[in-house]
């Protein structure tokens, strides 16, 4: 009887981690709390099905076209319009939990680790709030009184660090829970492009047509390269290679281990949205409205869809179905097999903003000052 009471015991022990894994694996990426998913970028939601009918669920009235991309987390979806104002909505009904007025615009999206949330505007200013009362904890200003630092990109944060980019032309990293100063790199020119943090080291691109990749810690450079023109869009990590476009209309593949490149893609024009990645597919937009799945081990073009206006919001990817903003002011669903759209989203103005996928619901938000779910 003991025996048999000791197997059972460890039986049930091995279901209940077994449901844990499963579920850990299934909620992977249930939560979207930075820019583009998590501090890899690369803009995949494996495990959220994707919305079937492209039917509106609810809408929010901001108090000004919405210039700042969404992130998501524990039921709240966060973002920043062209005033500044940061609004946390619940993602069920769309309901106003809190809003805080930064006092300039944000495009960006927050970032969120331990329900505080950080973002920058374009006076350099950067807050850190509760991201349950909205209260502020701390701020912290980039530039000088003659370049005022504006933050044109998303902050990452990864345990005690947070890493944002300004147009004084510095990579600040800064202490997340006191706001302090850690280190600083300088590059010399304006910088608009995303951190992006994986395995300790911070990669980001400048104006100069640098890349860089820092040691998260210490600031210190491991490695640098380049490109045909400014680097403005934010890279992108998938197993072993980063990837970035510039305004030289390329699009770069390197090898993590070894810095090794392995392939160079030219879309012919402006790449203006940081890389989705799902498989063998990297999904990049282009200023002349050009969206273009390329493979990701060879570097060949698979398919091409245009649509009439540049594209300026990085795209969100599921395992069948890639989703786009547009200038124009439409949000495409795309059949990531062929470019077939599959239905599309109207609104009145320009989408800037870069959509999220939470349990089978798009956000995104529009300049015609409407935030959107559509399931």
């Amino acid at each position: 009887m003991v025996a048999t009471w000791r197997v059972r015991s460890i039986l049930l022990l091995v279901v209940a981690a077994l449901l844990a894994v499963l579920f850990a694996r299934g909620n992977a990426y249930a939560e979207s709390p930075m820019f583009r998913v998590n501090s890899a970028q690369t803009g995949r939601y494996d495990n959220s099905p994707s919305p079937s009918q492209g039917k509106i669920k609810w809408t929010f009235e901001a108090d000004t076209g919405i210039s700042g991309s969404p992130c998501y987390s524990d039921g709240e979806v966060y973002f920043g319009d062209s005033l500044g104002i940061v609004y946390a909505l619940g993602s069920e009904n769309g309901n106003l939990i809190w809003k805080y007025d930064t006092g300039n615009t944000i495009y960006g999206a927050p970032a969120i680790q331990a329900n505080r949330l950080y973002v920058g505007n374009t006076a350099g200013r950067l807050v850190c709030l509760n991201a349950s009362t909205g209260d502020l904890i701390w701020q912290f200003t980039a530039g000088t009184e003659i370049n005022t630092g504006a933050i044109h990109s998303s902050p990452a944060v990864l345990d005690e660090y947070i890493y944002f980019t300004s147009a004084d032309g510095n990579l600040y990293a800064l202490d997340s829970t006191t706001g302090k100063r850690v280190w600083t790199f300088e590059t010399g020119r304006e910088i608009r492009c995303s951190p992006v943090v994986h395995k300790g080291l911070v990669y980001f691109g400048d104006h100069t047509w640098k890349f860089h990749a820092l040691d998260g810690k210490t600031g210190k450079k491991i490695w640098g390269g380049g490109a045909g023109g400014p680097i403005d869009a934010s890279p992108s990590i998938s197993g072993n290679s980063i990837y970035f476009g510039g305004w030289d209309g390329t699009l770069y593949a390197t090898k993590l281990r070894g810095v090794i490149p392995s392939w160079r893609f030219n879309t012919g024009s402006e790449i203006t949205t940081s890389p989705a990645i799902i498989a063998d597919r990297i999904f990049v937009g282009t200023v002349s409205g050009d969206f273009i799945s390329i493979e990701a081990s060879m570097g060949r073009e698979i398919w091409r869809f245009h649509s009439e206006g540049g594209i300026h919001a990085s795209p969100a990817v599921t395992e069948n179905t890639v989703f786009m903003g547009s200038s124009n002011g439409n949000l495409y669903a795309i059949a990531v097999s062929n470019g077939e759209n599959l239905w599309t989203i109207s609104t009145g103005r320009e989408i800037l903003s870069s959509p999220i996928l939470v349990s089978g619901t798009l956000f995104f938000g529009s300049m015609d000052g409407r935030f959107y779910a559509v399931r």
